[in-house]
């Protein structure tokens, strides 16, 4: 597909923190609350940041691969995705290690009508180059965190 003029799109998350070691994360119209599980410390009341970024993954791949699909010929009846990451967590708990993931395995089986295997992996392919988060977790992002005192 030949390249466009940019079109840029924003995403904004605002959280705030809800004690323990939860945090309350607005997502548009949505809300979701972020936390450690019991034996870490936290009350569970939702997800981990870490299985958060799998999710995003597994969504983003399933997401691009429905949008596209039909585009490229394939009758998508269904997809399986699993997602695993592997990090230290020293790194969290504060040891000067990488407190980030080392290694992200997606896992995707597309059931498709009538499709050769040898069209499916050209469309993953297309699939994972065309997938926001996947570019991220394998880019070099520029983060910046400016800090407010109050």
């Amino acid at each position: 597909m030949p390249v466009s003029k940019p079109l840029i799109k924003k995403a904004r998350v605002e959280a705030k923190y809800a004690g323990g070691l939860a945090v309350k994360c607005t997502v548009d119209r949505h809300t979701l609350i972020q936390d450690l599980p019991e034996s870490a410390g936290g009350k569970d009341l939702g997800p981990a940041p870490t299985e958060l970024i799998l999710a995003s993954l597994a969504g983003c791949l399933g997401i691009v691969a429905a949008y596209h699909a039909p585009r490229l010929g394939i009758e998508l009846q269904g997809m399986d995705i699993a997602v695993e990451g592997e990090y230290d967590v020293r790194g969290f708990l504060g040891e000067n290690i990488k407190p980030g993931f080392t290694k992200v395995k997606a896992r995707v089986t597309i059931h498709a009508k009538q499709t050769p295997k040898e069209k499916i992996m050209e469309f993953m392919k297309f699939v994972e180059e065309h997938c926001p988060i996947s570019d991220t977790l394998k880019s070099k992002v520029n983060v910046e965190i400016e800090v407010r005192g109050s």
